[in-house]
């Protein structure tokens, strides 16, 4: 594939920069293993300029990147990727899922309302 940085859709961003509270966007590291150590984290943001890692976003960016489809990713940051990262995972997962719940829910809702013009 040869890409390393595959940038969300610029609508998709503007989007949820404008409806969801809090949101935050930047770049997300993803790679084949969980991150728990402080050390590890710091290198891959110093590297990557990346606010945040997981396993997942790339996955999504490549496939969507090869088929030519705009994409976007919503993340809920359970754990700091540091030597806590295991037990802070586990506390704030619930939480995570009612706030991805509810952000997607609400990105749909808009383009339902809105049409397909509203990720321009």
């Amino acid at each position: 594939m040869g890409v390393v940085y595959i940038d969300a859709d610029k609508g998709f961003v503007k989007l949820c920069e404008s409806k969801l509270n809090g949101v935050k966007t930047g770049v997300i590291a993803s790679g084949d293993q969980f991150i728990a150590s402080g050390e590890i984290a710091r290198k891959i943001a110093k590297e990557f300029g990346a606010s945040s890692c997981d396993m997942e976003s790339g996955a999504i960016g490549q496939v969507a990147y090869m088929a030519g489809v705009p994409f976007g990713v919503i993340r809920t940051i359970t754990d700091g990727g540091n030597d806590e990262a295991q037990t802070s995972f586990a506390e704030k997962l619930k939480k995570a899922v009612e706030i991805n719940k509810n952000a997607v829910l609400g990105i749909i809702g808009l383009v339902e309302k809105h049409g397909e013009k509203t990720a321009e």
